[in-house]
């Protein structure tokens, strides 16, 4: 009976003592993953890109995008969480800010480019139906 007080005794000494270094190992991870976190918040209207999961198969990821864009922010949902949309006649899409980042450049010519594409692209189709 005896040795059973002192198993216990020693078993919650050590349970304590483990719970202390989860508790200050937990705060030095916190520190150092907050030094270099950082959280971007967006406005109506902001540009970004979006980060794409999609791969197309038989193709290296390596040789893909993984950022999308750029897309228009619609509507802040909460802080975490956006509706943003690529075009005026493409669907809304809901994201987590971590699949965002801004979009730096000249937003004006890319939407010029991207109408210059789409009317190419309709050219080229009537000139091949022979219409």
């Amino acid at each position: 009976m005896i040795m059973l007080k002192i198993c216990r005794k020693g078993i919650w000494k050590v349970s304590a003592k483990a719970r202390q270094n989860i508790s200050k190992n937990s705060d030095k991870q916190k520190r150092q993953y907050d030094v270099k976190a950082h959280e971007n918040t967006y406005k109506t209207g902001d540009v970004v890109w979006l980060y794409t999961f999609n791969r197309k198969p038989k193709l290296s990821p390596k040789l893909q995008r993984n950022w999308d864009g750029p897309y228009f922010v619609v509507e802040v949902i909460s802080d975490l969480i956006y509706k943003i949309k690529k075009t005026a006649t493409s669907k809304m899409q809901i994201v987590h800010h971590d699949r965002l980042k801004p979009f730096f450049g000249d937003v004006q010519n890319w939407v010029n480019e991207q109408e210059n594409q789409r009317t190419d692209n309709t050219v080229n189709t009537v000139v091949a139906a022979g219409i």
